[in-house]
């Protein structure tokens, strides 16, 4: 049985939060190392994307639905964003403040998620040809939350779209990839990911590199004139 407990400690109380969550989400996770026998083993053997999804299936024992699943899975969540952040050191740096209102502006980034997602759905063939919304042009609904957009690509595959107006929050990945899991459960297909946003943190880019059928794309406001009678 191996997990990295003293490291994932340190990067925990330097990035994350206190040292009681720390020694909270240490005994979970030392939980979760007897029963998988291994938990560096178990990530290893299953990948980032397929132990969340396994994780989310289980309905006995650590994962059984209650209040304390949510917890496991929070730790379960935090140690994967450690090692993330252990594999390229220069994504652990803290992330850089936004851009003001006038620098974003000025880069022709669209403010308002409803404006972006409306701009998205119109031109989905220039995002990528031949993707087609199945949502009948309504967010869908699933149990982590709510799909901004949910296409089909042109070899039949189901996408989740996920939009972020301005920079990309750090948590958007965490958000995406819990809707993919809820649409791959639901159909028993796989799901493909896109999260478009103004720009990306080198954190969020090392942490989607790492994560299988994942895109991440940056948009920029299309630029039209309007003649005046």
């Amino acid at each position: 049985m191996s997990w990295r407990a003293e490291d994932f400690r340190d990067h925990f109380l330097n990035h994350v939060g206190t040292s009681e969550q720390a020694f909270q989400y240490a005994a979970l996770l030392r939980q979760l190392d007897r029963q998988w026998l291994g938990l560096d083993e178990k990530i290893g053997e299953l990948g980032f994307v397929q132990i969340m999804m396994w994780a989310r299936k289980l309905r006995a024992g650590l994962f059984a639905n209650t209040p304390l699943a949510t917890q496991f899975r929070a730790a379960l969540n935090c140690y994967l964003k450690f090692l993330i952040d252990d594999a390229n050191p220069e994504a652990a740096r803290p992330i850089a403040a936004p851009p003001n209102p006038k620098e974003q502006a000025d880069r022709g980034l669209i403010r308002q998620e409803h404006q972006l997602q409306a701009a998205v759905r119109r031109d989905l063939d220039l995002l990528e040809p031949g993707l087609v919304a199945i949502d009948g042009g309504q967010e869908r609904v699933v149990p982590t939350g709510r799909i901004d957009i949910l296409a089909r690509d042109a070899q039949g595959a189901q996408l989740v779209i996920e939009l972020k107006a301005g920079p990309c929050p750090a948590d958007a990945l965490e958000q995406a990839l819990g809707y993919t899991t809820d649409i791959a459960q639901s159909s028993d297909m796989p799901c493909r990911t896109i999260i478009i946003a103004g720009s990306f943190g080198e954190r969020t880019r090392a942490a989607a590199r790492r994560v299988p059928h994942l895109k991440l794309v940056e948009y920029r406001l299309r630029l039209q004139f309007n003649a005046l009678d």
